[in-house]
């Protein structure tokens, strides 16, 4: 299941992939960012955010505080408005 959903679902597998690097690297990368640990699950990651809306839309924490959480996560549109912390 896991492999078809990375075709069918190839931007936001890259998203979930580059979310686990820099989760998963935290000490090195010295940013000590958390991610939940269901979404070390694509598929739990997809079910929880859904697919990206459009190609306008990026993977962002609503407070940069916390981590990656499905409470704190949302696919957002660069154009609208800055988020509030």
């Amino acid at each position: 299941m896991h492999n078809s959903l990375s075709e069918n679902f190839p931007v936001e597998y890259v998203s979930w992939l580059a979310l686990n690097e820099v989760c998963g690297d935290a000490e090195s990368l010295g940013f000590g960012i958390e991610m939940c640990e269901a979404w070390k699950s694509f598929a739990v990651f997809l079910s929880d955010l859904g697919s990206r809306p459009s190609e306008h839309h990026t993977l962002v924490r609503i407070n940069a505080a916390l981590g990656y959480t499905p409470d704190n996560c949302v696919w957002y549109e660069a154009s609208c408005e800055p988020l509030a912390a």
